[in-house]
């Protein structure tokens, strides 16, 4: 069975077809993969910090550590 979907963006230049799926598969294939690591890593869904700042600070502190470990060596 094919399904078929569109979608609709708003650019700021013409790009043709093929040039904006490239684009948003790369956009969107960092996020996941980086919003993947955060939820299995610091289990950053599960967070029940939902007051003022807090939610802000503890994904810098986050941001912060997941970079730091990636600096690693393996």
């Amino acid at each position: 069975m094919t399904t078929t979907a569109q979608r609709y963006y708003l650019l700021s230049q013409a790009w043709d077809a093929s040039t904006v799926n490239s684009l948003v598969q790369g956009h969107w294939g960092i996020e996941n993969q980086v919003h993947w690591v955060l939820d299995v890593t610091f289990h950053e869904d599960a967070s029940r910090i939902r007051m003022g700042d807090a939610p802000q600070n503890m994904g810098v502190l986050r941001h912060i550590a997941l970079k730091r470990l990636r600096r690693e060596p393996r």
